[in-house]
């Protein structure tokens, strides 16, 4: 049906709200608000309207305007088509108040005006409409009062929507009183009148009647009509009015509406409150009762009705009422209709009447009433067999939600009708003419069987008067079932609480779907294994019939059946205590073993013994005998000493060893096991038994005083003779009694025989005299392990010895070994002590003694205790030992002497020579004198880094040139000694000298240096280019570009094969090059080349040469040094050039590709000859080497 919805008009009561407008969008001004003084903005005439107005610009002005609003051709007040006129007093006067002036009730500039308007006699039951407008910002509010309730006009054919209930004069119902409409409420009074439904036997307020009567009574929820709007369900209610057939009295107003809901249908002492018109009335909270609708809720309203709207009196409802099934709670099924008619004064006039009419009840009674519609119902049940039938014994289910589908979604949506099953699984649906859908909500653990359709739903179409029934809903629960897998200790079902769980069994369940009670194939379902507790578990099962059956097992026997047979499980059954019960074989087992120390009171000295037989006897009189007959099994130990019987049954068992000679039994020959369970496995029935053992070892003299191991080393000896007993008293004497032997001829001896009692006791020797004990002094204690011998019990013992060796000076320093070179020497009265403490040094109570004339020592009467000692000599001054450092350990051999502990030193000795100056700077000649000038400091080079440095050894030359360095050792023999060459000379001899061993004590002498002392111009020797490497820097740099004194002499000289000259030495170190031979060719050739490279370089005004390297007749006294620089001047022009050196260097010493063949073959000059031309060249006077100088 069509509706016209006024919810947003009413809820609130639009007529008592503020709007605000603005005269343009981008005023940044807050918006302007107004308010009145009474919260529900109803004012009767006499009162005072208070008027605040709020946002307004300090000091700004507002102007007022209150207007009469009628409702408009909707006939309903409050929509868009409302009238606003001035016809009444008051109205259409404006008035203008500025904030803080006059008619500002606060008085105050704050932004915000108070002030009233005053509400006349003719504003009776009229609404209004207050404006106030900004002068300045054009700004207006409005806000709605009222001195009326809200009128809901239908006195003509309409629907409206108050609170989400649809109240409609077009929707009703016709043919009342002919059995279509149940009336349970009928209220009646002249002017107002109230009242409710109730079955308690009392008239209530307006009633007619007493409750429980025909027109009063109870309203069960399931009975209420459901009618359908726009996809929405809503429980239905119809009113029908009797008014006067006059045009002046034919209108009534329903005033207040309420439903509420309660758990009783009985209740009675509602209070209507101060206002009923208002909704003011409730229900004691004590009642439990829940209010779901309230008409006035948001507002004072009221319905206009209109009695004579439908046609024909008596025969038609005047209005219906429809309220969401949504709003209703399922669980109180007792519903309570309160309400309330006449309480608007004065009159009015319908669109649809001919004259005003007054709103009072002034003529019969009024009438709630339920349509008699159309029920579907049903029943809600357990499918214990799930046949999808409801049979007899099948439990109904209560609570159960069954629900209308409105949308047929398959789903319960809000809004959408349901109830829920009562205790009998009966639920109940009235509703109206119709295509239903009935469904229920699925439960966990349920599975719905009926109906019997894919959709698991009704769908049910009822007609008037035609009501659908039996609409059962069947659900089952699936089943389970249960049991344990047990053993039974005696086997014997008869006795209980010998039962225990076996886990890991496997348990099969089949369907019986033939009911043959055979596990056919195809039938098995499923199949599990027993847990720890021996529980088994089938869970999720269909009704029906099940066969559950134990898997067999090899040394099981059931004593239960093997299959369990259940026929007809239901629907929820939990079916437990399905149990199997079987016995399993038992077995025995133990270990024969050998006690140690033959006492059981000690634990852990127990070993097996294999290959003893064991008896096992089923005890069957119980007598605890081994009866001829009752032997049931026979078994020997393995090599763990363990043995087994297995697959016996719950019984009593006797268990036997065997008996052997020479073996004592520590526990019982037989052991009696009464009472053997099920699946028992019987461990530790142990015999326990002890065996006679020996004692032996050997007699040795200890060669090295170690310990006398027998084969510790290979010169320990057997010692025959040496008595051996056991001390039983033990006083370590060997006493009258107690047991004795001698070692034999290999020093063997041997006690057999012995038994536990000798455990404890100890085997000492009679001591040889002249001997020390180097093992078993201690003696041995027997150990008396069962069947262990003790062997190796040796005694040992040591012999006195001596030690000698002789002192020696070791004159050439090679280790001072006798004989090692011939003129070794004998050193008398040197200390030689064996050191105890291991301090190497001599200290107080330490043996000594000094070496005789021969340089001989001895120390005799020597025993084992100096073993491992050493022998150190006190070290004479000024020596350093050259044999005999580490001492010489003793070994201390029994009786064998050490001899040859020699000692050996070398005296400190020096090194000396001569500091000369070469007056003509050719080297060391006769010529020379010594050195007169200041003393020059000789050093020898500790560190090898050719500087004198703090801790090289070193000197100065004194008168005559001479020095000398004294207390050097081997040590420095090899090193090398160097001067420190003195300013403004040039070494000319050799440059240095070498640490020589003259002998101990001896002096190394001849180690002289020779220097030049240049005049301006002369000499170019290597000292000269050695000591002024930035002019060898400079001068070979502009010779070609690149070379510096730290070039190598290979590549300076071009030489190809590079082997030539030992290493790779730059020029500077050839300069240096000690010694002769090559070494002396690589210090003359490289002066050599470096003057005539000065002399080849251009270098001054008019591009003269700064040195001329020229050779004359006087260059050399030697006319073979003469004809060696012509051969090496190959242009003949007696000057020599660079490339002319290089090319005699690489011909003498036969490089490859040497530019000529004068030098290095047979007859021609060789490596010296070249050197000492060089030399000649070097050493010659240079009258223009002043220029050079400069």
């Amino acid at each position: 049906m069509a509706t016209g919805d006024i919810t947003d008009n009413l809820t609130g009561d639009p007529l008592t709200t503020s709007t605000t407008t603005e005269s343009t969008s981008s005023n940044p001004l807050p918006p302007l608000a107004v308010s009145l003084d009474q919260a529900d903005l109803d004012y009767a005439p006499g009162e005072t309207v208070g008027i605040t107005a709020t946002d307004v610009a300090d000091g700004g002005s507002l102007s007022f305007l209150v207007a009469h609003r009628s409702a408009g051709a909707d006939g309903i007040l409050g929509t868009a088509d409302d009238v606003l006129t001035y016809d009444l007093t008051g109205t259409g006067t404006p008035w203008t108040v500025t904030d803080g002036g006059v008619g500002d009730l606060d008085g105050v500039v704050n932004g915000s005006i108070q002030t009233s308007w005053y509400v006349n006699g003719d504003a009776a039951n009229q609404a209004f409409t207050l404006t106030a407008t900004d002068q300045a910002s054009g700004q207006v509010s409005t806000v709605n009062f009222t001195d009326a309730a809200t009128l809901v006009d239908l006195t003509f054919k309409t629907s409206v929507t108050i609170n989400g209930a649809i109240f409609s004069s077009s929707d009703v119902a016709t043919g009342a009183g002919t059995g279509l409409l149940d009336p349970f409420v009928r209220i009646q009074n002249n002017g107002t009148e109230q009242g409710y439904n109730t079955d308690d036997n009392v008239k209530v307020l307006d009633d007619t009647q007493k409750g429980g009567s025909q027109y009063v009574h109870s309203l069960n929820i399931a009975d209420i009509p459901i009618q359908y709007v726009n996809g929405v369900g809503y429980y239905r209610f119809d009113l029908d009015i009797n008014e006067s057939n006059t045009s002046a009295a034919q209108n009534l107003s329903l005033d207040t509406l309420q439903i509420w809901q309660a758990t009783a249908g009985n209740l009675s002492n509602y209070a209507p409150g101060a206002n009923p018109d208002q909704g003011t009335g409730a229900f004691p909270v004590a009642d439990g009762a829940t209010m779901i609708y309230n008409m006035d809720q948001g507002g004072d309203k009221f319905v206009g009705l209109n009695g004579e709207l439908q046609p024909g009196s008596g025969n038609t409802t005047d209005m219906s009422f429809l309220i969401p099934v949504a709003s209703f709670d399922p669980t109180k099924p007792f519903i309570y209709l309160y309400s309330g008619f006449g309480y608007q004064a004065g009159t009015f006039q319908g669109q649809t009447e001919s004259a005003p009419s007054t709103w009072t009840a002034d003529s019969g009674f009024e009438e709630w009433n339920r349509q008699i519609g159309q029920v579907i119902d049903g029943h809600k049940f357990n499918d214990l067999n799930a046949d999808h039938v409801w049979e007899a014994g099948e439990p109904a289910l209560a609570g159960w939600k069954i629900y209308l589908d409105v949308n047929n979604n398959n789903t319960w949506d809000a809004g959408e009708p349901f109830t829920f099953t009562d205790a009998n699984g009966y639920y109940k649906f009235t509703v109206t003419p119709g295509t239903y859908t009935v469904r229920e909500v699925q439960q966990a653990g349920w599975s719905q069987d009926a109906p019997n359709n894919a959709q698991g739903e009704y769908n049910i179409t009822v007609v008037a008067g035609a009501d659908s029934h039996n609409n059962d809903f069947g659900n089952f629960q699936l089943a389970s079932i249960s049991g344990h897998k047990y053993l039974d200790a005696d086997g014997s079902l008869a006795t209980t609480g010998d039962r225990t769980v076996v886990s890991g069994w496997t348990i099969t369940l089949y369907n019986d779907a033939n009911h043959n009670n055979i596990a056919d194939a195809g039938e098995q379902v499923a199949q599990t294994t027993t847990d720890a507790n021996g529980l088994y578990q089938f869970t999720g099962l269909l009704p029906g019939d099940y066969l559950i059956k134990e898997q067999d097992q090899a040394g099981w026997t059931h004593v239960s059946p093997v299959q369990i047979n259940q026929n007809n499980v239901t629907s929820g059954q939990n079916l437990t205590n399905q149990d199997f019960i079987n016995t399993q074989l038992g077995s025995i087992s133990g270990h024969k073993y050998v006690d140690a120390d033959g006492n059981l009171a000690t634990t852990g000295d127990e070993t097996g013994v294999s290959n003893w037989t064991i008896t096992l006897y089923n005890d069957a009189n119980h007598n605890n005998v081994a009866d001829a007959g009752e032997q049931v099994a026979q078994t020997t130990t393995d090599g763990t000493g363990a043995y087994q019987f297995t697959g016996l049954a719950p019984g009593d068992y006797i268990i036997k060893e065997e008996d052997k000679a020479g073996w004592t039994h520590l526990s019982p020959v037989q052991i009696n096991q009464n009472s053997l369970t099920g699946g028992q496995d019987l461990t530790n029935q142990d015999f326990i038994n002890f065996k006679l053992f020996e004692v032996s070892g050997h007699k040795f003299e200890d060669v090295n005083g170690d310990d006398g191991t027998p084969g510790h080393t290979s010169d320990d000896k057997a010692w025959a003779g040496v008595t051996i007993f056991i001390d039983a008293n033990n006083n370590q004497t060997l006493d009258l009694g107690e047991l004795s032997t001698t070692t034999d001829a290999n020093g063997f001896w041997q006690f057999t025989g012995l038994d536990a009692s000798y455990a404890g006791d100890k085997v000492y020797e009679v001591l040889p005299g002249g001997s020390v004990q180097t093992l078993g002094q201690a003696g041995y204690t027997i150990t008396g392990t069962s069947g262990t011998n003790q062997d190796d019990l040796d005694f040992a013992n040591f012999k006195l010895f001596e030690i000698s060796g002789h002192k020696f000076e070791d004159v050439n320093g090679d280790d001072g070994t006798p004989g090692h070179t011939s003129d070794d020497k004998a050193w008398a009265g040197v200390t030689i002590f064996i050191d105890a403490n291991n301090n190497q040094t001599l200290d107080l109570g330490e043996l000594s003694t000094t070496t005789d004339a021969n340089g001989f020592w001895q120390f005799t009467g020597l025993d084992a205790s100096y073993a491992g000692d050493k022998v150190y000599e006190v070290l004479p001054g000024g020596s350093v030992q050259t044999l005999g450092q580490a001492g010489y350990t003793i070994t201390g051999t029994s009786g064998t002497n050490q001899d040859d502990l020699d000692f050996a030193n070398f005296k400190f000795f020096s090194v000396s020579g001569t500091k000369y100056e070469d007056l003509t700077g050719d080297g060391k000649t006769a010529d020379d004198i010594p050195w007169s000038h200041d003393p020059v400091t000789i050093y020898i080079d500790e560190n090898g880094n050719h500087v004198f440095d703090a801790g090289d050894l070193s000197t100065t030359t004194g008168a005559g040139g001479a020095w000398s360095i004294g207390g050097l050792t081997l040590a420095d023999v090899g090193k090398s000694i160097y001067e420190v060459v003195p300013a403004g000379s040039q070494q000319t001899g050799i440059l240095v000298q070498t640490v020589d061993n003259p002998g101990s004590g001896g002096v190394d002498t001849g180690n002289d240096f020779t220097n030049f002392l240049p005049p301006a111009g002369q000499g170019l020797t290597p000292g000269f280019w050695k000591n002024h490497i930035d002019i060898l820097n400079q001068e070979l740099g502009e010779f070609h570009s690149g070379w510096t004194s730290k070039t190598s002499f290979e590549t300076i000289f071009g030489f190809q094969n590079l082997s030539k000259i030992p290493g790779t030495p730059s020029i500077a170190d050839a300069l240096g090059a000690h010694g002769g031979g090559v070494n002396h060719l690589e210090r003359s050739s490289a002066a050599a080349f470096l003057s005539a490279a000065v002399t080849a370089v251009p270098d001054g005004p008019g591009g003269k040469p700064e040195l001329n390297f020229s050779f004359s007749a006087s260059t050399s006294s030697n006319p073979a040094i003469i004809s060696i620089l012509n051969l090496i001047d190959a242009n003949h022009d007696h000057t020599l050039q660079p490339g002319e050196v290089t090319a005699a260097v690489r011909d003498v010493l036969n490089d490859t590709g040497a530019p000529t063949n004068n030098f290095g073959l047979t007859g021609q000059p060789g490596i010296d000859d070249v050197a000492n031309a060089f030399d000649a060249m070097n050493n010659q006077p240079h009258p223009d080497a002043s220029v050079f100088l400069i």
